[in-house]
């Protein structure tokens, strides 16, 4: 039965018999194969670029296995390898085994051992290769995300931002390593409520949603949107916080201007009825002046004062 995912094997053995057996049962199990009858030998084939295991006999022409350890790791390495052997050897064994290799047959060589050991192996490379692409993966976000990325130790010391909160902050990581974040970055007025969040979020609450401003190298204020959640170790022990920021400063800005306009326009229809009232008041005055000097035709001075009134 073929593997889901085949490895590219080099197979150093030299004899003949040997070496082309462990080729057909390698190549059956769906595996890309390259043999060689010596160390010597397989160092210096140019062809063979990447190597994921090694499966070599302990002696050789040319030396021990674990002699060319070193140099088959610098070579492909680090690669996974299998020594075999004619015989038990306890201290070779402990020898080869600290030198790194994944592990130790006897020949005969049962072929699904060794099968069995080279699926090991896939399967681990595998799982490490996905760890390995998740932890790219995750780094790529921490350098291009436009948004704060912050990690904080339990005691609010600043253990890690990336590169946007350099930008936002005018500081860099190493400025402030290790220095308390509240005192760096948060306005006093601000400290003892988000502690509080932060003392939350360590009895793991997670918040969301909470703004509060963060100063800058330059005596600047920039609102913060945030949300923290807890980081925990292999052991499931919370060692870390994770912050996310958003930077709203300008939405916030826009937002009192939008809030002040309203007020202004609320202020001006005010004004404006005001006004047309007025006006409504003034030509009944006026109205009534007109009535009365009509009455005071001929009287000269009831005329004179009306014409001050008016």
């Amino acid at each position: 039965m073929n593997v889901a995912h085949p490895l590219r094997i080099l197979v150093v053995e030299d004899e003949e018999d040997a070496r082309e057996n462990l080729r057909d049962i390698l190549e059956l199990d769906g595996h890309k194969v390259v043999v060689a009858a010596s160390a010597t030998e397989a160092l210096e084939n140019d062809s063979i670029s990447q190597l994921d295991a090694v499966v070599i006999d302990r002696n050789l022409p040319d030396g021990q296995a674990e002699d060319w350890l070193p140099s088959l790791n610098a070579r492909w390495g680090p690669v996974d390898i299998v020594v075999v052997t004619a015989y038990a050897d306890l201290n070779g064994t402990i020898h080869a085994l600290r030198e790194g290799v994944s592990d130790y047959l006897i020949k005969p060589i049962n072929p699904e051992a060794l099968l069995d050991s080279l699926r090991r192996i896939a399967l681990r490379r595998r799982v490490e290769k996905e760890r390995d692409d998740e932890r790219a993966f995750a780094e790529k976000i921490f350098n291009t995300a436009e948004a704060i990325i912050l990690v904080l130790d339990t005691d609010g010391k600043i253990v890690r931002f990336n590169r946007f909160f350099e930008e936002i902050s005018g500081y860099s990581l190493t400025d402030v390593r290790g220095d308390v974040w509240f005192d760096q970055f948060v306005p006093e007025d601000e400290r003892e409520s988000i502690r509080e969040v932060f003392g939350g979020t360590l009895q793991r609450l997670e918040s969301r949603g909470v703004i509060y401003p963060i100063k800058t190298r330059y005596g600047r204020l920039r609102q913060i949107r945030w949300s923290h959640t807890l980081l925990r170790d292999q052991a499931s022990h919370t060692n870390q916080v994770l912050a996310v920021g958003l930077d709203v400063t300008d939405l916030v800005d826009a937002q009192k201007k939008a809030l002040q306009s309203q007020r202004l326009a609320i202020v001006g229809q005010t004004m404006a009825a005001l006004a047309h009232e007025s006006r409504n008041a003034l030509q009944r005055i006026q109205a009534g002046v007109e009535l009365l000097e009509l009455d005071l035709d001929g009287n000269t001075d009831g005329l004179t004062d009306l014409k001050r009134i008016e």
